[in-house]
């Protein structure tokens, strides 16, 4: 004869209905908590920065702007031959402060950009994924990702998280069109991929990224205007190689060679494996192993990880479409890509690890 089951005690009912008002509240307010978590931690890793003076890179910088128009950044070149007008364009609105409040602004301006940042990719994975956790996650992992302690602190490198946030900016609109079937959100996007190409060099393949997560994310879904998008997403890449070609005094963004490769490689798997990175570099100091080995080895391990988990998982979009970030963002320094005579620093490594917490945020999830 059926028993029948024991009705809920007291406890477990409140259990329940505290569960049930949690994720409720997680699923509404989620974009809340992340920034606010993201925001402590980015308070915590770069406050400092609000106390910093001007660098010796930035001196050089703030002179050649107190001599020229707001007109010359964008048909001049700006010091030692880089063509940079968004972020010099910012400098400039800095130094209209008085000195000793421009240092703050500026510095406050790369924090935040970098604050915004965290905000964006949760915005990118929630839309893709559809995973509230997994989309905060990657916004914490991106806050606090260690190959961005030269890019932060230092306010000739804002351009690093401003095209950052302009190519994050270009897919989440680029994604929003899409889903929503609008056409005001691919203007935001193509703005925000010429704004990018202006902001650094880097920018150049802020097209393609947008193009590659958008057919990744939706393929078969795209219809005519999604395909306009996404091709003159590509063309404004393009566009921006040729334009800086006619600009007065802009470095060439010319191809070195290849035999810097292996090491440039090297560098930017070592930030794809960013959470296994730390015991790399704990087995070199303190046990004496050989880096690149450890480097090569891991790598081979995280892609069988990923292969395993292509296995079990239903959707494989989020590993393809986030090495496609990881690989458009390193491309340029693979290749040698000369951007003023550098080709790889943990500054260049700000577009690229967006692709990186993403990817990593999927794997822990």
């Amino acid at each position: 004869m059926a028993t029948k089951a024991a009705a809920p005690t007291v406890q477990e009912s409140v259990r329940t209905v505290r569960a049930e008002n949690w994720g409720s509240l997680w699923k509404r307010y989620h974009l809340w908590i992340g920034g606010a978590i993201t925001a402590m931690l980015v308070t915590v890793c770069y406050g400092f920065a609000l106390k910093l003076p001007f660098f010796y890179d930035d001196l050089p910088i703030m002179t050649w702007l107190s001599r020229h128009s707001w007109t010359d950044i964008w048909t001049l070149s700006s010091e030692n031959s880089y063509y940079r007008p968004l972020a010099f364009t910012v400098y400039k609105i800095g130094q209209l402060l008085p000195f000793g409040t421009r240092q703050v602004a500026l510095h406050g301006a790369s924090i935040l950009s970098h604050w915004l940042n965290t905000v964006l990719i949760i915005l990118v994975v929630k839309t893709c994924d559809k995973s509230a956790g997994r989309a905060v996650l990657a916004g914490i992992l991106y806050a606090v990702y260690p190959f961005l302690f030269l890019s932060i602190p230092w306010v000739t490198a804002l351009s690093h998280p401003l095209v950052t946030l302009l190519t994050l900016l270009a897919t989440y609109a680029a994604l929003r069109a899409v889903r929503d079937k609008t056409t005001r959100w691919w203007v935001v996007s193509l703005s925000a991929t010429v704004l990018a190409a202006l902001a650094h060099e880097s920018g150049v393949v802020c097209g393609a990224i947008v193009a590659g997560v958008v057919i990744i994310q939706y393929g078969t879904q795209l219809n005519r205007q999604h395909v306009v998008g996404i091709v003159a997403a590509l063309a404004l890449g393009v566009c921006a190689v040729l334009l800086r070609r006619v600009i007065p005094g802009v470095g060439a963004m010319g191809f070195a060679g290849l035999q810097d490769w292996p090491q440039n490689t090297a560098f930017f798997l070592h930030g794809l494996l960013y959470p296994v990175a730390p015991i790399i570099g704990w087995l070199v100091n303190e046990m004496g192993w050989h880096d690149l080995t450890l480097v090569v080895l891991s790598t081979v391990l995280t892609l069988l990880l990923l292969a395993w988990l292509a296995r079990r998982c239903h959707d494989r979009r989020w590993i393809v479409r986030n090495l496609w970030w990881w690989g458009c963002a390193a491309l340029p320094a693979l290749l040698s890509l000369r951007y003023g005579e550098l080709f790889t620093s943990p500054r260049l490594y700000a577009l690229a690890a967006a692709g990186v917490a993403m990817l990593w945020a999927g794997i822990i999830t």
